[in-house]
């Protein structure tokens, strides 16, 4: 396929392959000490049975155990496929109150949730989660999917190349894919491979594997107002390395960018991520493993220890019961050639200590109890934060930043993707323009949020404690706008909450309806008189007739 001059793609992929490979060093450590099923480096094939953990190496797996907890725990406590983790609203709080407003927000929140349950999201974020807590850095790629609407893939440290913009956001996306000749032509067509492809693929050689390498940046050669695929507002390139120049294997493109790629935390200008889980607790990954080697070296020694034995001696069998022979001389005994006592106790104590380090450093204190939370519902997302909230608020800037860099473009990606095909009702004349709010409303999210739940709690338990001694103070106190803000942070769902619009009609339903009732007991009581009057003797002396000048004169 012929396009534009390929020269300013390949400089800038090469760029940014450059700018990665001052990471790899780290992401290689990082796959071989915490997490080695994550991490294609040096060419590796992404299906070779042979990438995996090396036992010779990770002797004890708390650091691979840790990592996998604290993702299992942030796909619980942030995208869990077994309980409402967000919400959509819009900015204006009045608009909020339409019944047709919080009807169409709720239809569609429902439509994201199903479009999510149905399609691979939900395990693809356990992935992101791991590659987040190992390397800092994760990255998915959301796609279109006629029959789940959307597909996603999550890539792993050395698969891949980001890059930032000026502001900082990552906003191109690039790699390397190894593929055999009949995975390239399905993939691209016969026309559009190279003749070594075609050779290939004639031969049905399908062991020799291929590169194509992949790019996906801001196309700032669209034309404004074109709706083909070279004017979209992201170009997605494909190309073979010494290829034809100017060759193409696909130029397509995309209306946002595809790719989630959050961060753990940044520094400066970084590209990728620091300061995560598996970077802080490398080093002790090492010490724990060096630690655990020194002690089975040394149980070994305990158990079966080297031995001497004398030139006639024929053949030692340290197997249990087994017996050695040697000839008749006298003082012809096996012994060990040494004997030794290693501290076992201090070595597995000091091992203990490690792996501490090891667990905190991946906060799996944290989401254990988010498990427990999960397992049990009478457990509450308040109780998080008291038990937690110092380790808690360390994670608060790493869940702000999972927000805004991986769920947030991906749930707008998701919802432009089903409005496109169809998935989305129409939304109310009043909204139509607006962009939509999206609130958080997960387990972790919550816990954020629970301190201030807990401070209206209180200041509504301090009013009714002195409402008693000053009445009045009641009228300071908005217990309505109170239940709208704590059901908005507990994610409660719109037809729960009645909004302002229904309440107001409520109240002045009961407001007429005691006024009818009123009326009608003060009618109750005029016929009551009237019935009394009527009934009075008005011949004797009594205080009636007195009143009316009737009774006995004296």
């Amino acid at each position: 396929m012929q396009g534009m001059d390929r020269k300013p793609f390949e400089r800038t992929f090469d760029f940014m392959k450059q700018e990665y490979q001052k990471w790899e060093p780290t992401y290689k450590e990082l796959s071989k000490y915490i997490d080695p099923e994550r991490g294609f480096f040096d060419g590796q094939i992404t299906n070779d049975p042979n990438v995996g953990i090396d036992y010779k190496i990770l002797l004890n797996s708390t650091p691979t155990d840790s990592v996998q907890t604290l993702a299992a725990g942030m796909r619980g406590g942030l995208t869990s496929p077994a309980l409402p983790w967000f919400r959509l609203g819009v900015s204006d709080p009045d608009l909020s109150e339409y019944q047709a407003v919080r009807m169409y927000l709720d239809d569609v929140q429902q439509i994201l949730f199903d479009i999510y349950a149905k399609s691979n999201f939900y395990d693809v974020m356990y992935s992101l989660y791991e590659e987040l807590g190992t390397f800092g850095t994760a990255a998915v790629i959301i796609e279109e999917d006629y029959k789940t609407t959307i597909r996603c893939r999550c890539f792993t440290a050395g698969e891949y190349y980001l890059g930032t913009g000026a502001d900082g956001r990552v906003n191109s996306f690039a790699r390397i894919i190894q593929m055999n000749a009949l995975q390239m032509v399905r993939k691209f067509g016969i026309d559009n491979v190279s003749e070594s492809v075609k050779t290939a693929y004639d031969n049905s050689t399908f062991t020799t594997m291929f590169s194509a390498y992949h790019l996906i940046e801001e196309n700032d050669d669209r034309i404004e107002g074109r709706k083909d695929f070279k004017n979209m507002l992201y170009r997605s390139i494909y190309w073979e390395p010494g290829s034809t120049a100017d060759t193409y294997l696909r130029i397509g493109g995309y209306q946002e960018f595809p790719i989630i790629a959050p961060r753990w935390d940044i520094v400066a200008n970084d590209i990728y991520g620091k300061n995560n889980p598996g970077r802080r607790g490398l080093g002790d990954s090492r010490e724990l493993q060096t630690a655990e080697e020194q002690y089975l070296i040394a149980l070994d020694k305990v158990i079966n220890p080297p031995v001497q034995k004398s030139s006639s001696t024929d053949m030692v069998n340290a197997l249990p019961g087994g017996i050695s022979t040697y000839g008749q001389t006298e003082n012809q005994k096996i012994i060990p050639v040494y004997q030794i006592s290693p501290p076992l106790q201090e070595i597995e104590q000091r091992i203990s200590t490690i792996e501490g380090r090891i667990k905190a450093k991946f906060y799996t204190d944290i989401f254990l109890m988010l498990q427990s939370t999960l397992d049990d519902p009478r457990k509450t997302a308040t109780e998080i934060i008291e038990l937690k909230q110092e380790k808690m608020q360390i994670l608060g800037p790493v869940l702000e930043r999972i927000f805004g860099e991986g769920l947030n473009p991906g749930m707008e990606r998701t919802f432009n993707i089903a409005n496109r095909v169809g998935r989305l009702p129409e939304p109310p004349k009043e909204i139509q323009g607006m962009e939509l709010k999206i609130e958080y409303t997960s387990l972790l999210a919550m816990a954020q949020k629970a301190s201030s739940i807990t401070t209206i709690q209180q200041t509504a338990t301090f009013v009714m404690s002195i409402a008693g001694a000053y009445p009045d103070v009641v009228d300071k106190f908005d217990a309505d706008e109170a239940v709208d803000q704590i059901a908005e942070m507990n994610g409660t769902p719109p037809k729960v909450v009645r909004s302002d619009e229904d309440v107001a009609k409520i109240r002045q339903q009961k407001h007429q309806a005691q006024q009818a009732a009123a009326q009608m007991q003060a009618l109750d009581q005029v016929a009551n008189s009237a019935k009394t009057l009527s009934g009075a003797d008005l011949g004797s002396n009594n205080a009636l007739t007195a009143l009316m000048g009737g009774g006995t004169q004296r």
